[in-house]
């Protein structure tokens, strides 16, 4: 077991190249296509896993695919973002988005040493966050819609 005791800290760069790379070949690009819901669907078992399963491989999957995703939203939310704020300097806005996951972070490592359940916030602020996405989406989506028609 002391031989695979770097798995853990390896697999997430791995799971991260070869699902940017399936999406790249439109080989995942169908299920990728909404990010987010899958976010939300491996947050969840991520979440059922913390609570229930005691097998550490799983977990170490899990967690692989679920940083895999959230790299894929991290992309999409900053390809959006840039689009949208087309007359701000992109090196600008790429730099605070940037300092926003360093600052944010800093928090969270402080803050584990006096709440010990902290995973769970996390994960639940995550899950918070991506449900306001889908909505902003579906918001956007249909004033876009409105507005062909129109």
């Amino acid at each position: 077991m002391q031989k695979l005791s770097f798995v853990p800290f390896v697999l997430p760069g791995i799971a991260i190249f070869i699902v940017l790379e399936l999406v790249k070949r439109n080989i995942l690009s169908t299920i990728f296509k909404k990010p987010i819901a899958v976010y939300l669907i491996v947050s969840l078992l991520f979440m059922l896993y913390l609570l229930y399963i005691p097998f550490v491989w799983v977990g170490v999957i899990l967690f692989s695919l679920l940083t895999a995703i959230g790299i894929l939203v991290s992309i999409d939310l900053r390809k959006t973002f840039l689009e949208a704020n087309v007359a701000i300097d992109s090196k600008f806005v790429l730099q605070s988005l940037y300092l926003n996951g360093a600052i944010f972070l800093l928090i969270f490592s402080s803050i584990y040493k006096y709440l010990e359940v902290l995973q769970f916030v996390i994960i639940i602020l995550n899950s918070i966050s991506m449900i306001y996405l889908m909505r902003e989406r579906v918001k956007l989506n249909m004033s876009n819609s409105r507005a062909t028609v129109e």
